[in-house]
């Protein structure tokens, strides 16, 4: 987080302007904050889920009342909070040391939460997708491999293609 954090005290030392996009650098910080967040709290489900499958455990779990996605999707989302939890409790008290928290209201973070609780979803829907590859190849450290890649990488694609769509904006305008 303090290096994506220095990228952006570069960017905006090279700006006139204290918005970038409609971003204030709070704001960005903030956002770092967030999805690395969410990106180092998650456990690694694709190798648990792909392992079991792979010892043949997932025959004496399928044999149980209960679903077997549901089970590791509560055991991780469990697993998760708890991470996540003491890593927001130090992640806030440091960030609020060097970043001011100006606009932030009540929604903002409500609309956090759930943003964080249905991308913890999705990431557990894909994952556990990736891993269920395990009843046909031999390993899934590979797929896990490319979809980690996959997700450090989209979010500061679509950043950087809104970032560019605006600093074309402003160059047009001069």
């Amino acid at each position: 987080t303090f290096v994506m954090s220095q990228i952006w005290v570069v960017v905006f030392a090279n700006h006139q302007e204290k918005l970038i996009a409609g971003f204030s650098f709070e704001a960005m910080v903030w956002y770092v904050f967030i999805t690395e967040l969410i990106l180092t709290s998650q456990p690694q489900i694709i190798l648990t889920l792909g392992e079991e499958i792979k010892s043949g455990n997932v025959a004496y779990i399928l044999t149980k009342p209960y679903s077997f996605m549901a089970y590791y999707f509560h055991f991780s989302f469990g697993r998760t909070l708890v991470t996540m939890l003491i890593k927001v409790l130090f992640g806030v008290a440091v960030l609020s040391w060097f970043v001011a928290l100006s606009n932030i209201t009540f929604f903002t973070i409500l609309a956090t939460i759930i943003a964080v609780i249905l991308a913890l979803m999705l990431n557990f829907m894909i994952a556990g997708s990736i891993s269920l590859f395990a009843f046909w190849l031999e390993d899934v450290r590979s797929m896990r491999f490319i979809y980690q890649k996959i997700v450090f990488i989209f979010p500061d694609l679509l950043n950087q293609k809104r970032f560019k769509k605006y600093c074309i904006k402003e160059q047009n305008k001069g």
